[in-house]
């Protein structure tokens, strides 16, 4: 069977042709001037001129978009090489920009005449028909004639996964058709489309059900959502003795309230595939979620203070209100968020799509014992990749030239100066060094990390120095209160007078609760593996 690789729609689309009267043609034409005869390859420079010429995309833009794609398909970028991609997987990249989940969900998949709330409900499902209703054009942007080659096919794995279960994959999608076998190196594209349209499920098992969503209101809906042909039908087939990749199911935390959650992964060695986070509608809440992950999401949440240990590919954070994020991530999107603040180690310009209102921004400011394993697990390396949390981009919901345009960031060199001055135009504005502290994570997690190994700009270490300096200044006073005792009785009630206080207004006291309550689990055990939660 096969199934749509979900995530390169939640982390990859942008929305290119949102504004496009027609999109098809203009799809083929710039993917006519990228071909080329034996044209495999596609340049950084090459797309910046399309992206101009076709999409009236601006620079910083195309960058975004590009790099984006070289994420998603783990190619790291190395500094001062100009990068190239596999110009089919790319083609494909840009046929997912076709997606309009809205409108295909209530005309194309459920119906005109669906209730309203349709727009909350199981996005995957329609994916997964938008890409079967689509597949021949798709095909057609990676092939060159009527027929399909094994080479051509293989090059819709980047959006396709094909395996004997929901779990299990193979590394090339032509092994998982009866007519790519022996010698034979292409297929009619009919026969290409129909067999794969057949065997096309929704995996929800690597991508459940409404884990992003509202709840469907009615019982009609729930039948409405939840019921549809999802079977393939042929078994699956591929050589005897074909290599499977075992995919781990994603680790989720949804409608969590008032409670402190932690997962604490073990060290993996670097390449191991990881799983995904995610993370969705939690509430007044406090989840460490220190391990490595491939991606990860953050939706619907409120009130919430959230640490991730480290993402290999994409973080979204999407929906929220007053959350706080302390994350190691390699590419960051925000989409329409409200008074959040985030610390980051970004490898590549957090980007910010819809509107936004109060967003904070500054650096990383925690650590834990195992968080550089788990960098390297991500292959992530702050020593070679200097972060670019400084330089966040904004992009409409609509990527067009004018809105872009608008936004300080993109100034004539594609720089962010602008939004690193604090420009009144940017949904963000940087933390500045007086107000930037360390975060302690309230668990002792033992590994061969001691401080934090990510470097930060001379500004915030000298503040970072003079908390310190503060902190001690007042232990040194303390010490020297002369020991009498009615002064070191009302030293001691004034301090924790201040503290009860200070827990009291903060909301922090069901936290220390809960944290007290955990205080005798052994993070080191293999249990590791495992979340723990506490409830008051």
């Amino acid at each position: 069977m096969f199934w749509v690789r979900h995530e390169v729609f939640e982390y990859g689309h942008f929305g290119i042709f949102d504004s496009t009267p027609t999109p098809i043609v203009l799809l083929r034409r710039a993917a006519d001037a990228l071909r080329g005869p034996h044209v495999t390859v596609l340049r950084q420079e090459e797309w910046q001129n399309v992206a101009e010429t076709y999409f009236q995309l601006p620079f910083a833009a195309a960058h975004a978009v590009f790099s984006t794609f070289c994420v998603l398909s783990q190619r790291p970028q190395t500094p001062g090489v100009a990068p190239e991609v596999n110009l089919s997987e790319f083609l494909i990249f840009l046929f997912i920009q076709l997606y309009k989940p809205l409108q295909l969900l209530r005309e194309s998949v459920l119906g005109s005449d669906y209730p309203s709330t349709a727009g909350a409900l199981y996005e995957e499902h329609t994916q997964t028909e938008f890409v079967r209703a689509s597949l021949p054009l798709a095909i057609e942007l990676v092939s060159t004639a009527g027929s399909v080659t094994r080479r051509e096919f293989a090059s819709l794995g980047w959006l396709l996964a094909a395996g004997p279960d929901e779990c299990q994959e193979v590394h090339d999608i032509s092994l998982a058709t009866p007519f790519f076998y022996g010698h034979n190196e292409q297929e009619s594209m009919e026969r290409v489309v129909e067999y794969v349209r057949a065997n096309l499920v929704v995996n929800t098992s690597l991508y459940p059900f409404l884990v992003l969503r509202q709840e469907p209101a009615t019982a009609d809906e729930v039948e409405h959502v939840y019921t549809f042909a999802n079977t393939a039908r042929d078994a699956f087939v591929a050589p005897s003795g074909t290599p499977l990749i075992v995919r781990q199911l994603p680790l989720t935390y949804s409608d969590i309230q008032r409670r402190t959650m932690f997962f604490v992964g073990t060290e993996t060695a670097p390449g191991t595939p990881l799983r995904s986070l995610r993370v969705a509608r939690c509430k007044h809440g406090f989840l460490y979620l220190l391990g490595a992950f491939e991606n990860a999401t953050i939706y619907g949440c409120k009130n919430c203070t959230i640490v991730i240990g480290a993402v290999a590919k994409c973080l979204r954070i999407q929906r929220c209100v007053d959350v706080r994020v302390i994350v190691a991530t390699r590419q960051t999107v925000l989409k329409s968020c409200v008074s959040c603040t985030l610390n980051l180690y970004a490898a590549l310009p957090p980007l910010f799509r819809g509107k936004h209102t109060d967003i904070s921004i500054g650096p990383y400011n925690t650590t834990y014992g195992l968080l550089e394993p788990h960098l390297a697990a991500a292959l992530l390396d702050p020593r070679t990749e200097p972060s670019m949390w400084l330089k966040p981009i904004a992009l409409s919901h609509r990527v067009t030239a004018t809105e872009i345009r608008r936004s300080p960031s993109f100034t004539a060199a594609g720089s962010s100066a602008d939004a690193a001055s604090g420009a009144t135009e940017t949904p963000w504005h940087i933390i500045p060094p007086s107000r930037f502290f360390e975060f302690a994570i309230p668990l002792v997690v033992p590994g061969p990390t001691k401080r934090n190994p990510i470097p930060l700009l001379a500004k915030y270490k000298h503040a970072l120095r003079e908390s310190r300096a503060l902190v001690e200044s007042l232990h040194t006073r303390i010490r020297g209160v002369v020991a009498d005792g009615p002064i070191v009785e009302q030293c001691r009630d004034a301090i924790h007078s201040a503290f009860s206080e200070w827990v009291r207004l903060s909301g922090h006291i069901r936290e220390i609760r809960q944290l007290m309550a955990a205080e005798k689990l052994d993070f080191t055990s293999e249990a590791t593996s495992d979340s723990r939660s506490m409830t008051l």
